[in-house]
């Protein structure tokens, strides 16, 4: 008795991720090949050292957004923490091939105390300011769960990757390999 209620559990267990995971499936292929429009918004950061234009000049771009669903403010506390993928775009790969762009459309709430504090900031790397959530609005087939707001996009601005490269190695890697056959 006891094997047969273990046995269903698992069975049921095993189910429900598999239908979570067909979910994710579908939803990155759904979002596979849409074009990202960018919105006319605030730039802060080095202009001297990065693209700061939301034009596509370059082969891929990184998108990392950050809309009011997540804690903006906290996301740009732990920016020091995803310098690797800065690095590895400015200093590993051809000069002007690829750009991060780094997006955060905070709150009502949080914007007033959140541009005050990227105004102070000393940024190394560009930081995009969508205080009117405008970039959520062109781009409305984004999911609204956070995991689906960071891509790779090509020349054409058209989605390759989706899901963050950031505490994710895997994820990395995938991003790094497909950035070397497409630069390279």
């Amino acid at each position: 008795m006891r094997l047969c209620k273990c046995l269903i559990g698992l069975t049921l267990f095993f189910f429900i991720c598999t239908c979570s995971g067909f979910k994710t499936s579908k939803k990155v292929r759904s979002l596979t090949g849409k074009k990202i429009v960018f919105p006319t918004i605030s730039f802060y950061g080095d202009i001297d050292s990065t693209n700061n234009s939301t034009e596509a000049n370059e082969i891929a771009t990184i998108v990392l957004w950050f809309d009011s669903t997540e804690c903006s403010l906290c996301r740009f506390e732990n920016l020091p923490n995803i310098d690797y993928i800065y690095s590895y775009c400015y200093d590993s790969l051809p000069m002007g091939s690829v750009d991060v762009i780094t997006l955060f459309s905070p709150s009502k709430e949080q914007l007033p105390l959140f541009r005050n504090i990227i105004e102070t900031s000393n940024l190394i790397y560009p930081i995009y300011l969508d205080d009117n959530n405008l970039f959520g609005e062109l781009n409305q087939f984004i999911p609204k769960e956070p995991q689906y707001h960071s891509f790779l996009i090509n020349k054409d601005r058209k989605i390759m990757i989706v899901g963050g490269p950031f505490h994710n190695n895997k994820m990395w890697d995938l991003y790094k390999t497909l950035l070397n056959k497409i630069v390279r």
